[in-house]
């Protein structure tokens, strides 16, 4: 029927004939369509993006598609600490302020922490959990999660990404494009596993630890916390924490430590053990 308005949010029955104007969220049907239902009105969770930048776009068009299944969010923008940005749009998105801006909601805010290094979303957090927030989990419409599968707050699963079996993820921990997490794995608080990494069955991961892009672990192995995998490497062999590796096979090139004496004993029988690779 011509000029004819349907609104926002409203459903037509099939075959229906609609004859006249249809407001917002409302459910018609028949021949002539009329009124047989209103629908509820869904109230949505306010939510800023922590973080103005590269990963932080990536983490809106993930919020983006979330929406576009379950309708949960309602965007704000960005909140960022460089004070140059803020009024500035992001992907049509403002920039609403800096930390302090959330001390002054009178709403609770959903907060998204976007950045990929492991140790700032820690201070971030620490700063700002005072405020009323909450820390959902986000995880992209197109992620396949297998039973048995539990994954903390304020963790992010972006697109493409396969979890198995029986798997944990802790909080605050960012898994980016494409990843492969296999069964039985278990990976720690705070931890950043970059685009295209693949884990084996059966990992351990521990606290504050990043793994570069396009690494692959071999199954049973155990990584400790605040370690950093280099992008590419092939890990065959458990690490300790405090631990930073590269190469194929993955070699410890760097080694943390509070005694310089422990520190040194320690990576001798390492390097010991890894040239017989």
């Amino acid at each position: 029927m011509p000029n004819v308005t349907i609104g926002e949010n409203s459903i037509i029955s099939a075959y229906s004939f609609v004859n006249k104007d249809v407001p917002d969220n409302e459910i018609w049907a028949g021949v002539p369509a009329s009124f047989k239902f209103k629908m509820m009105k869904i109230k949505k969770e306010k939510l800023v993006i922590i973080g103005a930048g590269g990963s932080g776009k990536d983490v809106l068009a993930t919020l983006l598609r979330c929406n576009e299944v379950s309708q949960k969010y309602e965007i704000l923008g960005f909140i960022d600490d460089d004070n140059s940005l803020v009024g500035e749009k992001i992907n049509e998105f403002p920039v609403v302020g800096n930390m302090d801006w959330l001390s002054k909601q009178s709403t609770t805010i959903c907060c998204v922490i976007s950045n990929g290094f492991s140790d700032i979303r820690k201070k971030i957090v620490k700063k700002i959990e005072k405020f009323d927030i909450m820390f959902p989990t986000i995880v992209d419409p197109s992620v396949i999660i297998a039973k048995n599968v539990n994954i903390g707050k304020g963790s992010i699963i972006q697109a493409g990404t396969i979890i198995n079996e029986d798997t944990t993820i802790g909080k605050h921990t960012f898994i980016n494009l494409d990843c492969t997490i296999g069964h039985d794995c278990k990976i720690s608080n705070y931890v950043t596993i970059a685009p295209g990494t693949h884990i084996n069955g059966n990992i351990k991961i521990g606290n504050n630890t990043e793994v570069g892009s396009g690494t692959t672990t071999v199954q049973n192995v155990t990584i400790g916390k605040n370690c950093i995998i280099g992008t590419g490497t092939v890990l065959i062999d458990s690490i300790p924490d405090n631990s930073t590796v590269v190469g194929n096979p993955g070699k410890i090139i760097k080694l943390k430590s509070k005694s310089q004496k422990s520190k040194k004993s320690e990576l001798k029988k390492i390097v010991k053990k890894q040239i017989t690779y």
